[in-house]
């Protein structure tokens, strides 16, 4: 296929931070205050706070002692600006600070990243978490099969069936996405923040919404013919588990954890009548650090986070 331009790629978080309150100067200014209250401290950038709860899980399993001044963003195109922000500084602003992003479906987005920042491999810090060996420590913890592998064993299954199906539905949905990141399409308004905006779940039945994907991602134009067909190529290439948006999957995943909540608290379950009900699953207890602590990690953040000075 055809090189993608890199440096339209790269303008376009620019344009995700009008009207926002955060533009460049403001970010600086914000930095260099946090550094010069604590001069001396770690600072690692996160694009927002749930990645900040899920990071701080994980560096804690890596390196218990480290100590750091957490930053959340408004979202990766700030990182990105502070990275080049940071990266331009001639006062030594950089030492010390660290960056967290997602690779999403853009990478980088043209921007130049050094050894001070870290993108996962997988689309987004969401995607580790949604799995069957997570569900399977929520199943013996917050869910309290303890002792019964083989309702553990038959839930999974109902998860890998339904989860294949609401990644199947969502393809078209993540294509346009794709398309829109990699032309790049600017986006006009949000991206779906609800699952009833994308499917109907149920623990064994998942149903596509009735809104349409000009309704749920709109564009600044529509792709042209040329493009999608271009891009679609390497789309199908993607793993869905790994590279579809992760947070698209964290809403199905606790859509379908409070189904199966319900399911276990019956007084008649369907899918637990193996099992004494006198405990009660609470999905409130589960918690993005919580799902974090229980899943594995980015391949490559061990080394990372075990290479920072401290």
């Amino acid at each position: 296929m055809s090189e993608i331009d890199l440096s339209a790629t790269g303008a376009t978080y620019l344009a995700e931070m009008k009207g926002s309150r955060d533009r460049p100067a403001v970010l600086k200014a914000k930095i260099t205050t946090l550094r010069a209250s604590i001069p001396t401290s770690l600072i690692f950038i996160f694009e927002g706070i749930d990645d900040k709860s899920i990071y701080h899980s994980w560096i804690a399993r890596i390196s218990p002692g480290l100590k750091y001044e957490p930053f959340p963003c408004d979202g990766k195109a700030h990182v990105l600006a502070l990275i080049e922000i940071v990266s331009r500084d001639v006062n030594g602003l950089e030492n010390g600070i660290y960056f967290f992003i997602d690779r999403d479906f853009d990478d980088s987005r043209g921007v130049k990243l050094t050894t001070t920042t870290f993108m996962t491999d997988e689309y987004s810090v969401e995607n580790y978490l949604v799995n069957e060996d997570v569900l399977e420590e929520v199943l013996k913890n917050e869910f309290h099969c303890h002792g019964h592998p083989e309702v553990r064993k038959l839930i999974i299954c109902l998860f890998t069936k339904a989860f294949d199906r609401f990644l199947d539905l969502c393809r078209d949905l993540n294509l346009r996405i794709y398309i829109a990141r990699r032309v790049p399409i600017e986006l006009r308004g949000h991206l779906p923040e609800k699952i009833s905006q994308l499917t109907s779940v149920e623990i064994d039945a998942i149903q596509p919404s009735a809104k349409s994907l000009s309704e749920l991602v709109k564009l600044l134009r529509e792709p042209t013919d040329a493009e999608t067909t271009e891009l679609s190529q390497d789309f199908h290439k993607l793993d869905p588990r790994t590279r579809y948006r992760g947070k698209f999957s964290l809403m199905f995943f606790h859509c379908w954890l409070v189904a199966l909540a319900t399911d276990r608290n019956a007084e008649k379950p369907i899918h637990f009548a193996a099992i004494d009900n006198a405990h009660k699953a609470n999905c409130a207890l589960i918690t993005l650090g919580g799902l974090a602590s229980k899943s594995r990690m980015p391949p490559s953040l061990t080394e990372f986070v075990q290479g920072i000075p401290h």
